[in-house]
């Protein structure tokens, strides 16, 4: 009778076992599937973000160009990067309080080693 018992309790761990193991298989089949997902999530999302940088770029473009075409009366230089600006373009606008040089013409800046930004080069 002991014995009996024994192996039913024994079944029963085995039965266990083979469920245990057929779930293992479903997960790990299921964990795959999703590897795949996000694998190609991933391709997706790094398309997605290359748009939106060419978006983000003509966007910038358009601003600078607006930027441009209004009217200035003053340019400031960068003395880091010797770039010349419009004092309403939006690098003109990063530069830091120390690094800014003021000219009232053009030609200053020029005659100072400045290069022009292309806000002042599109016009």
């Amino acid at each position: 009778m002991v014995k009996d018992e024994i192996i039913r309790e024994f079944v029963k761990i085995y039965e266990a076992f083979v469920r245990v193991k057929s779930d293992m298989s479903k997960l790990f089949i299921f964990t795959d599937r999703n590897k795949e997902d996000i694998k190609l999530l991933k391709e997706k999302m790094l398309v997605l973000e290359q748009e939106l940088r060419l978006v983000r770029g003509k966007e910038a473009y358009k601003e600078l160009k607006n930027y441009s075409e209004k009217e200035n009366n003053e340019y400031i230089g960068n003395l880091e990067s010797k770039k010349l600006h419009y004092s309403n373009c939006p690098f003109a606008k990063n530069i830091k309080p120390t690094n800014r040089v003021h000219f009232v013409k053009i030609e200053e800046g020029i005659k100072e080693g400045y290069n022009t930004c292309s806000c002042i080069s599109q016009k």
